[in-house]
């Protein structure tokens, strides 16, 4: 009876080891994004994220982990129009805003147990859903070249990278909570051979559950 006890004991152990080793957490967040470009002027827009994420224990402190999350970025384009005539100027507000599905791939170190606090960096490889540009009441007006007005195609991939941290309160053995800010730099133009590429900051909340 002793060796199968000791048997049972071990693969119990084994299990409690596994069921520490993986993290799923289902997630929601706002964002304040923005299009960095040296040629036009844009202003942060708010936005909105979701999606769920995988992590690996790899010890303690150590996880990799993937995230699939829809993503929405962009800027809002300030535009004066300056007349020769003498009258005054007009500015205008047009949002820029384009949709993702992004595949983050992150390296992450967390300490504390109950309560704990974590950092982590990474890259964000994504592909463009759909691209969306409002023109506000009497824009267009300004235009005589009827092209000019036509958004250009967008690149359909997007490559960032980014850090974050965030801190957590454990519920059970099993669920999680957390609370994370992210920092994220785009390196792919928006349009190629020209200026602009995405950029923002990102506040998240999880649910988490390990097994």
């Amino acid at each position: 009876m002793k060796y199968p006890t000791l048997i049972l004991l071990f693969t119990l152990y084994c299990s409690v080891l596994s069921a520490q080793s993986h993290v799923i957490t289902i997630k929601t967040g706002i964002s304040r994004t923005n299009i960095s470009s040296s040629l036009l002027d844009y202003e942060f827009q708010n936005n909105y994220i979701a999606g769920i994420s995988y992590d690996y224990k790899v010890n303690k402190n150590l996880s990799l982990g993937c995230e699939f999350l829809y993503e929405e970025r962009g800027g809002n384009l300030i535009f004066t129009f300056n007349h020769s005539n003498g009258n005054p100027q007009e500015q205008y507000t047009v949002p820029y805003e384009f949709n993702y599905f992004s595949l983050p791939i992150k390296l992450s170190y967390t300490i504390g147990n109950v309560f704990f606090g974590f950092c982590s960096i990474g890259v964000c490889p994504a592909m463009l859903r759909n691209s969306i540009v409002t023109y506000p009441d009497g824009y267009l007006d300004h235009f005589v070249d009827p092209m000019a007005t036509i958004p250009p195609t967008y690149s359909k991939f997007d490559f960032a990278g980014f850090s974050e941290i965030g801190c957590g309160y454990k519920l059970s053995d099993r669920f999680s909570i957390d609370i994370s800010g992210r920092f994220q730099q785009s390196t792919t133009l928006l349009i190629e051979n020209l200026d602009g590429s995405n950029f923002g900051v990102t506040i998240g909340l999880g649910l988490k559950y390990c097994f």
